[in-house]
């Protein structure tokens, strides 16, 4: 997940902010726009399906709704800004280091923060996440990236001769000091990125990565505090809040590459 490496696996980063409900958010976005113009000039305007869980007495409900989005990207499309009624982000495919993401954060915050009308006041939740794709090289395996702990398990060598893993999905939740960790491993998915990541913003910016020829997985974690009751918006809090809940997604990464695959990324070994 680390960006100061030669071959950075990582492919995609997204940290987020959560408020209370802005009614008409289209009122504030012009002046958004103003404030940010000078490095994300694009504004680009779309309809995104929203999925939200509640749970009552009569079980969990799914319920869905279209929302409409709004996103401020720089001239070369590399980091943009996303808003809506109830959520502020930066989302990148060009990720560098946390100091470089909180200070473009705290400049899309101070943009919200300083639109007349625009009351943001409180915060509901904040988090991040991270996107690897773990390609290895010719002649090599994922086993000599990834632990074991990490991949969808294949059938043992040896049980059922001729029986190999085509694709698969390991998904994990954990819970931590800050709040709550989302672990998922695709093997050989589809795509190059997490299905709900296919969307006509990621399009658009050009960040949907080419499909590797061989073996591949992604490694999709995300990282999130929620608030209750809301907290008192406070800029620096919640970047260091947020370099925080990076702290424990990088940890946990760290964890899962083998030797062999941070010499490769870090450009130590080559072929």
């Amino acid at each position: 997940m680390s960006t100061n490496l030669a071959n950075a696996p990582l492919v995609y980063t997204l940290w987020a902010m959560r408020y209370t409900h802005v009614p008409r958010p289209e009122r504030f976005v012009d002046e958004i726009q103003e404030r940010l113009r000078a490095r994300y000039p694009h504004l680009d305007d779309v309809q995104v399906q929203v999925h939200k869980l509640t749970m009552g007495s009569d079980g969990v409900r799914v319920e869905q709704r279209s929302s409409r989005l709004w996103q401020f990207a720089t001239a070369d499309r590399e980091w943009a800004f996303t808003f809506s009624d109830d959520t502020f982000a930066l989302h990148t495919s060009s990720y560098r280091d946390h100091e470089n993401c909180a200070d473009r954060f705290r400049e899309g915050v101070t943009a919200l923060a300083t639109t007349p009308g625009l009351d943001i006041g409180h915060v509901e939740g904040l988090g991040v996440r991270y996107v690897d794709l773990v390609a290895p090289r010719d002649g090599e395996n994922l086993h000599e990236y990834l632990e074991e702990w990490v991949l969808p398990p294949e059938v043992p060598p040896g049980k059922h001769d001729g029986v190999r893993i085509r694709d698969g999905h390991y998904a994990a939740s954990y819970e931590t000091a800050l709040g709550q960790l989302r672990l998922k491993a695709l093997r050989n998915p589809a795509l190059t990125l997490p299905p709900e990541l296919n969307t006509p913003l990621i399009a658009k910016n050009g960040w949907m990565p080419e499909r590797p020829q061989g073996e591949f997985a992604i490694v999709d974690q995300d990282h999130g505090s929620s608030f209750a009751p809301p907290r008192l918006m406070d800029v620096n809090w919640a970047c260091d809040h947020l370099v925080h809940l990076r702290t424990v997604v990088k940890s946990l990464f760290l964890a899962m590459g083998k030797k062999h695959a941070w010499d490769v990324w870090r450009g130590e070994e080559t072929c």
